[in-house]
């Protein structure tokens, strides 16, 4: 993974329009909305430390997504949320659970943190299973409030065990 930059903005449409890949969010990104996301990771790279950072293939050098942690609060608690997007062409052969194995490493090892959780909408059926994976469990439920909508999600957390 590394941090996305202005080149990336082909990549990132080609992702954030695809009506299949937002699903979850019920919406896609025209160029103005993608612009001001690729924006806000830019200030959260400076603010944070972190962000999400694009996937990229190892071997081919190809463009796979984005994943990276995220601080949200929600009901006055923070959460460090491991999130990501991968193109559609690159759906089920792995890349989502390796891509949220290494935004977990990074929080437990660079970040010392003792936790970190996945904020997912209640029918993705396909991030519930990557947070499974993950071996996190259910903690609880939230109602997120996106594009006007109000939208059940499901609060998933992994501990780490510190000896």
């Amino acid at each position: 993974m590394r941090k996305l930059t202005i080149d990336d903005f082909e990549y990132l449409s080609e992702l954030f329009k695809d009506s299949d890949v937002m699903e979850a969010f019920e919406h896609t990104f025209n160029d103005n909305e993608i612009k001001d996301w690729y924006e806000k990771q830019i200030q959260r790279y400076e603010t944070n430390g972190f962000g999400l950072w694009a996937m990229i293939n190892k071997d081919s050098g190809s463009f796979l997504g984005v994943s990276g942690l995220l601080i949200q609060n929600y009901d006055e608690k923070e959460y460090l949320e491991i999130a990501y997007f991968v193109l559609k062409k690159y759906w089920h052969q792995g890349y989502a659970i390796e891509g949220a194995q290494g935004c977990e490493k990074y929080a437990f090892e660079v970040l010392k943190k003792d936790k970190c959780y996945c904020l997912i909408k209640h029918d993705n059926i396909s991030s519930l299973k990557v947070a499974m994976k993950l071996g996190m469990h259910k903690i609880g439920e939230i109602i997120k409030h996106y594009n006007g909508k109000d939208m059940l999600h499901y609060i998933y957390e992994k501990k780490i065990t510190k000896v």
